[in-house]
């Protein structure tokens, strides 16, 4: 390995160098060391019992690295798990020994008698007898493994159903396995088993209160407000990195870069690049060594994306608590919530300026299809223009497919059908006469970068002075008492006067200068005056740069409105609270969303097979914007009791066939096996000396519903623990040496092995947190077990140091097998929970573009204010949802990888891609839907008929294809090869053969047209459309290489011969 090459993690180098992680770091340390230091006085070791050590297991778990309120709310549910399952294990003594044969009780106490006959010591000798199972009974016993079943199974349906309650379930079914495991041995009632657990939990809870108290505090709102200056910090660098695309855009794509003559001929390079003649359009070629500049643009631009959309997910998780906490400050909570609206709304515009930025990639890396010998005078290059026609003339990339398929089983047939001759000949003529007219996009966007110049400039100046007022009001809290805060009109002035800025470069820009944008395009408009109608033969206007601009200008102006938004929204709390003042709490009220809500407004399974869009639950409100109405095909909907009660009885049976159910059970069969030996005689009181519950834990805590998690969780919890082991006898050894424990040196070696311990738990991405929370919590393991044994009498203790260790691993890997043994019976592929849940997404997103499109093509009047926010909410809602959902199933399509390549290589990188291209189309339809919100109706009705994208029989396309992707992905079904290779032929196709219908609406567009606001907007919604069609042509490629395709031997040719006669 080169040593050379290798790079310390961003996370470690960003969190060393922050002073605000390093004090969050110290405070965790501190409470962690103190929960460890407080066991080794032996009047506390006393009273913390034989669980001593497991406060310090919650303290790597549940670490105090958040406000109190928030910290005191999670370990309520930590609580509120630990006592539930208390409480289902004392009802279930008090039904055992209900149970318990009162004949077979009495045989063994004589038994016991006798044998402590003469005994100095009689009740260590009745103890000792307990715990080796003297006192079992097997009704006893039936009645715990009863309990513990229908326990168990509940928290699996809590862990599966509420993903947020996760926390909760786990410690209850902690609690109950320790409960149910010991609790059969004793005859008589016990129910305080778990006080030392719950004693040492609450010594941990003290400690992490009074250091989130007293050691950095941090209120929710400090909290928030840091995250928003952080938020706006991104933001910032976004809208400035904009000035990079653009530079970095207008430089040709290499020294010979292809040249179009005004002859017509091509010149060597353009020959070089011409794609072969295999009748596949698009394929993929090497990048120009020129785009390798740009390159580094967009990644640079694409990792600021990531970390800005990571933001906005941490804004909304902090201020879930705001309104239960006191604060001293300007702001209130109402303030803080008032926040989140703009934020988001300035978020998803600032990420939408990155349409430019992928739409110039494609250009760059991808080589437009062309045709060998093209005659400039063919006749379907012609075509209307305008409104009609430049829509199309965008650069559309189409999907890398064919050239990525390794074996060619599925490559297309090699004639180029006359609708490929015609789509090939629209984007070669095209091409000539950008070149010809000095209208490519790297002639047009220097002008774009200098008439968006003062207005980005105002953008970023206006965020730079909304993060100085968030800064001041957060950190300058106590500034009345330490004598600070000069400065804090100062700020309060630049950002009304960036307010002002802003909004005056916005009303010029929307006032006309936008507009010399078109003015490198008026000769063209020049040359069609007085032409009167163009007819099909007459060349078509080269817009396609023209449309990258209005796409940039559209996005840019919503990116202004929106900081304006935010700018007025501070403006406006800075000057209504000029005083800082202790804010009450406000109620809990809210807390009730947080549980209500599966991990997402659309209920986002973690451990669900198929989320489909029949499950999910719209309000009234909304419902009648529901795309889908699914019937059952089986069966018509109940008439009669009977029929009700039978249908109900057929929806349990579904729902027993669910993942979570079929998840709980496995839960219980496990929990049983492994708890079965703790209630043999033979085998009771070893289980309990060798701490066989761990075993139990452990297993329960492996399994997962899918084969591939579960493989994972075993990759990441192994290592752990090894690791975990290693320190924790190198905290041991180095503290005690070879003696019981110095209880010194035992601190000392354990603050210092603490410190990068409870780093990486901070700060290590969420991906690994299995794993590194097994390895934290090994340590105090290992070291609790160890001074318990030589400082506390206790039955069974396991021994010091390397006893410890190895059968620690030992449990581990007993529980890991029987767990793995549990998911082979039978295994549930997450390889096939991804092609599942792709095919479900794509139908959803097919649904949300029809109700787009039934919304663009409404010949209804104006829609009222309710209908017209009822469907905007319907959409943000619907959006959003789906959104989440491919946020998941990204991370589950890393993980099925884990399911190795037994049956053959599962191909991940076509999956990957495929949410990839959904991720990106469902941008396209935000953008496509605020475009529509904004565009005036008129125009909206006057360019109906004049969009070729909305050809009655172009929509039935997209909408078949949509259905057939998700239909093929479902079913692993292959596809018909006598599908469309693009849509775009399609379009093509129906545009061309629909001509003389419409040649009386293709009237020459005047150059008024398009310097108006309005169709900068529409240049953007069709820009969106155009976008997502390339995303569906990729989306039907990736699906075909997945599951194959269904040949018609000679289609191509008696479809090119049928095509060339009609023609």
């Amino acid at each position: 390995m080169n040593l050379r090459n290798f790079r310390v993690p961003s996370w470690i180098t960003q969190n060393a160098r922050s002073t605000k992680s390093l004090k969050l770091l110290f405070r965790c340390w501190l409470a962690a060391w103190l929960a460890f230091v407080l066991l080794l006085p032996n009047k506390s070791l006393q009273t913390l019992g034989n669980a001593a050590f497991f406060g310090m297991i919650v303290s790597l778990m549940l670490p105090p690295n958040m406000p109190v309120q928030t910290f005191l709310f999670a370990i309520a549910m930590l609580y509120i798990g630990l006592l539930l399952g208390w409480a289902f294990g004392a009802a279930a003594m008090r039904a055992s020994l209900a149970a318990r044969s009162q004949v077979l009780l009495k045989q063994t106490l004589q038994k016991v008698q006798q044998s402590a006959a003469g005994r100095s010591n009689p009740d260590a000798l009745y103890q000792i007898e307990i715990f080796e199972g003297w006192f079992l009974d097997p009704r006893s016993s039936a009645v715990y493994g009863a309990f513990l079943g229908a326990c168990t199974f509940l928290f699996a349906l809590m862990r599966a159903y509420v993903p947020k309650l996760a926390f909760t379930s786990i410690f209850a079914t902690i609690s109950i396995d320790i409960f149910c495991s010991y609790a059969p041995l004793f005859p008589f009632a016990e129910y305080t088993l778990l006080n030392s657990i719950l004693i040492s939990s609450a010594t941990y809870t003290a400690i992490a209160c009074i250091c989130i108290i007293l050691v950095f505090p941090e209120t929710v709102a400090h909290a928030y407000l840091y995250e928003v200056r952080t938020y706006l910090e991104g933001c910032r660098g976004l809208v400035r990195a904009q000035e990079d695309v653009l530079d970095a855009g207008a430089k040709p794509k290499s020294d010979d870069d292809e040249r179009v003559g005004e002859n017509g001929e091509e010149d060597a390079a353009l020959k070089k690049g011409t794609a072969q003649e295999d009748g596949r359009l698009g394929e993929k070629q090497d990048r120009p060594p020129s785009s390798e500049a740009f390159a580094e643009v967009k990644a640079k631009i694409d990792g600021m994306r990531v970390g800005l959309v990571g933001s906005s997910k941490l804004l909304d998780s902090k201020i879930l608590f705001a309104d239960l906490e006191f604060s001293y400050g300007k702001w209130n909570s109402d303030d803080l919530k008032g926040l989140q609206e703009p934020l988001k709304t300035l978020g998803i515009r600032i990420v939408g300026l990155q349409t430019l930025t992928r739409l110039l990639w494609r250009i760059r890396t991808r080589e437009l299809p062309r045709l060998p010998n093209e005659d400039t005078n063919t006749e379907p290059v012609t075509t209307a223009t305008s409104t009609t026609g430049s829509t199309e003339l965008l650069p559309l990339p189409l999907p890398q497919d064919h050239a990525e398929v390794a074996d060619g089983t599925h490559s297309r047939a090699s004639s180029i059908s006359p609708d490929t001759a015609l789509l090939r000949a629209l984007y070669t003529a095209n091409l000539r006469l950008e070149s010809t007219h000095a209208l490519r996009p790297e002639d047009i966007l220097p002008l774009l970068r200098e008439v968006t110049g003062p207005l980005r400039e105002s953008i970023i100046v206006g965020l730079e002075c909304v993060g100085s007022v968030v800064e001041e009001v957060n950190t300058r809290r106590w500034a009345r008492f330490l004598g600070k805060g000069a400065d804090s009109e100062d700020r309060e002035r630049r950002l009304v006067e960036a307010v002002e800025q802003l909004r005056s470069e916005f009303e010029k820009f929307k006032g006309g200068r936008y507009k010399t944008l078109v003015e490198p395009f008026a000769p063209l408009f020049d040359d069609a005056k007085g032409a009167g109608v163009v007819t099909i033969n007459q060349e078509f206007l080269p817009l396609r740069s023209l449309y990258l601009a209005y796409v940039f200008s559209a996005t840019l102006l919503g990116t202004a409105d929106a900081t304006l938004s935010l700018m007025d929204n501070v403006a406006s709390l800075v000057g209504k609270r000029r005083r800082r003042r202790l804010w009450a709490p406000k109620g809990i009220r809210a807390l009730g969303k947080v549980f209500r809500e599966r991990q997402g407004a659309d209920g986002e399974q973690t451990l669900g097979e198929d989320v489909d869009a029949q499950d999910r639950k719209v309000d009234g409100d909304m419902e009648k914007w529901e795309r889908e109405a699914g019937r059952d095909p089986d069966s018509r909907q109940p008439e009669n009791a009977f029929q009700k009660v039978m249908n109900g009885l057929s929806g349990v049976y579904g729902w027993a066939k669910t993942a979570e159910v079929i998840f709980a059970v496995k839960y219980v069969v496990l929990t049983i096996g492994l708890w079965l030996p703790a209630v043999f005689h033979n085998s009771a009181k070893f289980n309990y000396e060798q701490k066989g519950v761990w075993a139990l834990i452990m297993a329960q805590m492996t399994l997962n519903v899918y084969a591939s998690d579960q493989i994972f969780n075993y990759f990441t919890r192994l290592i752990g623990t090894f690791i975990g082991l290693i320190i924790g006898l190198l905290v041991w050894y180095i503290g005690s040496g070879h003696g019981k424990g110095n209880p010194y040196g035992i601190a000392a070696s354990f603050g210092v092995f603490m410190i990068p311990t409870m780093f990486i738990r901070l700060f290590a991405p969420p991906a690994l947190l299995s794993g590194v929370v097994t390895s934290a919590v090994t340590i105090p393991l290992i070291v609790g077990y160890s001074w318990i044994d030589g400082h506390l009498p206790v039955l069974g203790n396991p021994g010091v140091g390397w006893s410890i260790a190895w059968k620690r691993w030992v449990l581990v890997v007993i529980g890991s097998a029987a767990s793995f043994i549990i998911m082979m019976l039978p295994p549930k592929s997450g390889r096939k929970a991804v092609r599942l849940r792709n095919a479900t997404t794509i139908k959803r997103i097919g649904n949300l573009y029809s109700l787009l499109i039934s919304r663009w093509i409404e010949n209804t009047p104006s829609l009222d204010d309710a209908t017209s926010e009822s469907w905007s909410a319907f959409f943000r809602a619907d959006i959003v949802s789906i959104a989440e959902q491919l946020q998941t199933l990204k991370g589950m399509t890393a993980i099925a990888k884990w399911e190795g390549g037994i049956r053959g290589r599962w191909p991940f990188e076509e999956y990957d891609r495929l949410v990839d291209v959904q991720i990106q189309m469902l941008g396209n339809l935000g953008q496509l839907g605020g475009a529509l919100a904004h565009i005036n109706k008129e125009w909206r009705q006057t360019l109906l008929h004049r969009t070729r994208l909305l050809n009655p029989n172009f929509i039935a396309d997209v909408l078949s294809l949509f259905a057939l992707i998700s239909q093929s992905l479902r079913t692993a079904e292959p596809l018909p090869e006598v599908l469309p290779q693009t849509l775009f032929e399609r379009l093509a196709y129906h545009h061309h053969r629909s001509t003389k219908v419409r040649e009386a609406l293709t009237e020459v567009p005047q150059l008024e047209q398009f310097q108006s606001l309005d169709y900068m907007i529409y240049a953007n919604g069709m820009t969106a459309v155009l976008e997502l069609i390339v995303g569906l042509d990729e989306l039907h490629a990736i699906t075909r290489r997945l599951c194959g395709g269904v040949s018609l031997k000679g289609f191509e040719e008696w479809r090119n011969e049928y095509l060339s006669r009609l023609a």
